[in-house]
């Protein structure tokens, strides 16, 4: 090898982290990272509302995580994800959502425990839930569940 610095590109496309390999002769290597961290590309409920008693009874913790476009966790997401309900499954009147609706996601993880939905003496069938970031403008929606009447 001559006196010039030699430089190994790091391999094309969306690899995390990238490693730079730079060589000077005639016996020193010097090795560099440069990790990018992915932007989240969608939201997943990865723990689903279940079935229920109306409200003051509280449903099972609900979960919803940040993922990148190939379904890796985008751990350094820690943003603001906002809880509503999406299809309002009331049979006569509405339910209501009530809880700690906006939580911040820690390492791209977002958990809402003291969720319930009013249903006062009547059944409803079919909610959903839809979770959308605050930062990132995503959304998604839950399966659907149902609130039990008293």
């Amino acid at each position: 090898m001559d006196e010039a610095d030699t430089v190994v590109a790091a391999s094309a496309g969306t690899v995390d982290p990238r490693w730079n390999w730079i060589f000077s002769s005639p016996s020193s290597w010097l090795a560099s990272v440069f990790s990018l961290n992915e932007a989240p590309t969608r939201m997943l409920f990865t723990v689903q509302p279940s079935t229920s008693l109306p409200c003051p009874v509280t449903m099972p913790p609900v979960q919803v995580t940040a993922e990148d476009d190939k379904g890796r966790t985008v751990t350094a997401y820690n943003g603001p994800v906002t809880m509503a309900i999406g299809h309002n499954g009331g049979a006569l009147m509405p339910g209501n959502l009530s809880g700690t609706l906006t939580v911040s996601a820690v390492n791209g993880v977002a958990r809402f425990g003291d969720l319930c939905i009013d249903q006062p003496n009547l059944p409803g069938n079919g909610y959903t839930l839809r979770a959308t970031s605050g930062v990132v403008v995503l959304s998604v929606e839950s399966a659907a569940f149902n609130i039990g009447a008293l």
